[in-house]
Order: structure tokens, then sequence, then C-alpha cells
């Protein structure tokens, strides 16, 4: 039983989510069926107005057809738009949620641009460094677009997919992909270690320290030297990296945690805005509905209108 922990009153009570403390034969069950009702709440999900949304496939490097939802603003088809890849949490166990593709859409819209949302391969079956390949051809497949404006690119990523969109934008400097506008990383993953004081404070909060080390635990069980580095806080040069917009939730398990790559991306030299939501849980933007919510998510978006302006000025 969860602690009752005094999460800021504006915000709806967190639900209890899938037990995945350890990856024991019934709750590796219970993650495949949370996947199957992803997908199906997915397929349902209501496009708001303003935006459409389609379904679309591409090869990863390995020849697997990947599928990701592609969000735009409505009556743009032709037109080349600025573009986001969106790496979506889940604990790396997890397919993408409805609420993922609600957070897409406001990006979408209010930024004018073409959202991507890819369906990477879950570490349950396809560990490091699996999960980040895939956003990185996702990238790509992305970059190669005739409608996409690759000079404006933003990375945005939470939990899990905070992760992987802060090894993304690594990627990006190393391989010379493209060269970002803005990393934004929303109550992140970023280290599987360290003695963060949130890990002992909010250990049974929503997310838990054990479900934490259980994620790293499956996540890198065949990591080998030569895959390269999977861990953010592991990275030994954040130096050139593009601009950093790190949001922590206050009552999270992960918020020293995440407090600490901003402060280690500032070092480097990277730009860098970080933020820790007051009374917040990890998770807790799912509730589109939340005056707090509303509020970082115009915080989220003027940031982010700020790097694609920024470009326009340099330009």
């Amino acid at each position: 039983m969860r602690p009752n922990y005094s999460y800021n009153p504006e915000l709806r009570k967190p639900g209890l989510g899938v037990d995945v403390t350890s990856d024991a034969p019934h709750k590796r069950l219970w993650i495949v069926l949370q996947n199957a009702w992803n997908a199906a709440a997915c397929r349902l999900w209501r496009c708001p107005d303003g935006v459409v949304r389609k379904r679309v496939r591409f090869a990863a490097r390995d020849g697997h057809q990947l599928s990701a939802w592609l969000l735009e603003p409505a009556g743009q088809a032709q037109k080349r738009l600025p573009c986001v890849l969106y790496c979506h949490g889940g604990a790396f166990f997890f397919s993408i949620y409805d609420s993922n593709l609600t957070i897409g859409a406001v990006l979408a819209r209010e930024l004018g641009c073409r959202v991507l949302l890819p369906q990477y391969r879950l570490s349950l079956t396809h560990p490091y460094p699996t999960g980040q390949q895939d956003c990185e051809d996702a990238l790509l497949w992305l970059l190669n677009r005739e409608d996409v404006d690759r000079a404006r690119l933003l990375l945005y990523g939470d939990s899990a997919g905070g992760c992987l969109a802060a090894q993304t934008a690594v990627a990006c400097r190393d391989r010379g992909y493209a060269r970002p506008l803005g990393q934004m990383l929303i109550y992140p993953v970023t280290d599987r270690a360290g003695d963060y004081s949130s890990l002992k404070s909010y250990a049974h909060g929503t997310w838990s320290t054990r479900a934490n080390e259980n994620m790293w635990r499956v996540y890198l069980r065949r990591a080998q030297p030569a895959d390269g580095c999977a861990v953010p806080m592991e990275q030994p040069e954040l130096t050139g990296l593009a601009p950093a917009y790190v949001e922590a939730a206050e009552m999270d398990a992960l918020c020293d945690q995440a407090l600490a790559y901003a402060e280690k991306l500032a070092a480097a030299g990277v730009p860098t805005c970080c933020t820790a939501v007051p009374g917040a849980y990890h998770g807790y933007d799912g509730d589109q509905t939340s005056p707090l919510v509303q509020r970082v998510m115009k915080d989220r978006l003027l940031w982010l209108r700020q790097q694609l302006q920024s470009e326009a000025v340099q330009g």
C-alpha cells in the first residue's frame, strides 16, 4: 500500500498502474495485457480539432518494420513544417499510451509542428540498444521527409522516453544526424545508480524505487561495451548538446536524478532550463484537465516556441 503523500491538490489521485517491481512471469503477463490495452486505447483515441493523425511504418536498421503515430496541424499536409520526435515513457516496458497522443496533439497544434511518436521495440523482448536505435532510426525517417524542415527539429521525451530523447540528442551530435534546437526532458530517467534522496523519500510513489531498479536490470541485461553508453548521467561528454529543458516532478523518486542531469548539462555549457513541479508525482501530466498541468503545458510550449524562434533569428 502506498504512503499517503501530500500531492498537489490540483492533481487527480494517481492510479495504481502495473506492478513492475520484478520480471516474474505473472508480472510480465500484466505488462503484455497493459500493452494490448494501450494499443486499443490509441486506436480509439479521438484526435482533437485542428490536428490530423496518421499511422506510418518504416524500416529500422535491421529491417524490422516499425510503426509510429504522426500528428500534424490540420490543413498543412503539403507544407514544410518543424518537427518533434516524441519518445514516449513507460519504463522501456510499455507501449504508447493515449495520454502521449493527447500531449503530442497539443504540441502539433500549438507549435505548428509534425510530431512523430515511434513505437520503439520494448525491453522485455528487445533490451538495449534496440529501443534507442529504433528512436534514432525514427528520427532519420522523419528528417528525410519532404514535408519536414530538418533545421527546425525538437526532441521530447518523458520518463524512460526522457532517457531516450537525451541519448538521441547525444547521437545527433556524435553521428551528425541533425542539430536539434532543443531537447525537452520530462521527469526523465537519467541514472541507474546514485545515492539520491528522492529515491528514499518517494520510494513507494507512483514510480517506485524497486520498479526503477528492475527497469534498468531488464533494459540493460544484454548491454555490451561496444553498444555505447545507455545512461545519460554516465555520458562522458555533454558539451555541444542542444539546449535542454529538464522538468522534474517534486514528489517523484526520480526527482533528484533529473535535477542532477540538468546540473551536469549546465556545467558542460549546455543552455539549460530546469524546473521542479511542486507536489507533482511521476506521470502527473496524464490529466490534461488539471489547472496545474495546463499551466505547466504553457511553460513547456513557451520554451519550445523560443527554441523555434531562435533558429529563425539565427537563420
